[in-house]
């Protein structure tokens, strides 16, 4: 269990808004709930609604972090079984068996980073997370800002390494973006999409072409091999604008299409020295946009992804 308690003492009760009627953010604070879905992968403190003029912008568990996916194995892994490893974001795990880390295995947890709210606000919300384990310690603080004016979010992410070993990591948001199924979908950005990946799609001029909205999860990643220091994303359905921009060292950009949402996963690759402290951000920009008037009667389930060349 990780606790989760206000610098006051006072239990978070799964979360809080925070912005005006308006434009609005939940926060969200259910860690059992997201360990007992998916095992110990999160970070348990996350934007999983954004509403604005009766508009709902995110999906399954919203804007969701993680440390050390698929292609960066968590520290201490790979050395063996003794002492546990590093998870950020979750605590000190134990390996099960000689394979590679795998992020859907559910490693057993010998001891929770223990996270509480440490500054909140109408507009801001601080979460600090704290792990002491022996060979590995750290600081975890994430700051959730709102701008209603602006139909802005801004997450700040500021880690420091406490402990006397270098930790490095990667990390990403998963970015559940609400999509309506019977409209088009356009998706642009400023990274490598490595579209050559999805052969589900036809290519067409700047872009890729689904006929239909598809009926089965679609995944595709590219490796940002120039390693940009930011990068950008657009997702929208002609009924909602989802503009995101990653300020951090970008190593891979992932796209997960699903039915209903459109995940965009920009991941960022990090090393922090024994005593240092580093810092990156992601900023979304919400917007509601005029509905496309569709003919009646007719399908509209064409979902057309063009995609901005690289800067």
């Amino acid at each position: 269990m990780v606790p989760l308690v206000s610098s006051a003492g006072a239990a978070v009760d799964g979360g809080l808004w925070i912005g005006n009627e308006s434009f609005r953010a939940h926060v969200a604070a259910d860690a059992d709930g997201l360990r007992e879905k998916y095992g110990p992968r999160f970070d348990p403190i996350r934007v999983d609604r954004v509403q604005s003029q009766g508009v709902e912008f995110l999906g399954e568990e919203g804007l969701i972090d993680e440390f050390s996916s698929r292609w960066s194995s968590p520290p201490g892994y790979a050395e063996g079984f003794e002492g546990g490893f590093l998870k950020v974001g979750v605590g000190l795990l134990r390996r099960m068996r000689v394979t590679p880390y795998r992020f859907w295995d559910r490693y057993p947890v010998l001891q929770p980073a223990a996270t509480e709210i440490v500054e909140q606000t109408h507009s801001r919300v601080v979460f600090e997370q704290h792990l002491d384990a022996g060979r590995w310690r750290y600081v975890y603080r994430k700051t959730i800002t709102v701008d209603p004016a602006q139909g802005r979010v801004e997450i700040s992410y500021e880690f420091q390494n406490t402990s006397r070993e270098r930790i490095s990591f990667d990390q990403y948001n998963h970015n559940w973006l609400r999509m309506e199924r019977g409209r088009s979908w356009t998706f642009r950005t400023s990274l490598n999409p490595g579209i050559q990946w999805l052969a589900a799609a036809r290519l067409v001029p700047g872009g890729m072409l689904f006929e239909q909205a598809p009926e089965a999860p679609l995944y595709f990643t590219t490796a940002q091999l120039d390693r940009p220091a930011a990068g950008w994303a657009q997702c929208s359905d002609g009924l909602r604008q989802v503009t995101m921009t990653a300020l951090l060292p970008v190593s891979r950009l992932s796209i997960f299409v699903k039915d209903r949402f459109l995940a965009p996963e920009i991941f960022g690759t990090f090393h922090a020295s024994p005593g240092e402290r580093i810092s990156w951000k992601r900023i979304y920009v919400f917007r509601k946009e005029r509905a496309d008037v569709f003919e009646k009667g007719k399908r509209q389930d064409r979902v057309f992804l063009p995609v901005l060349p690289s800067p």
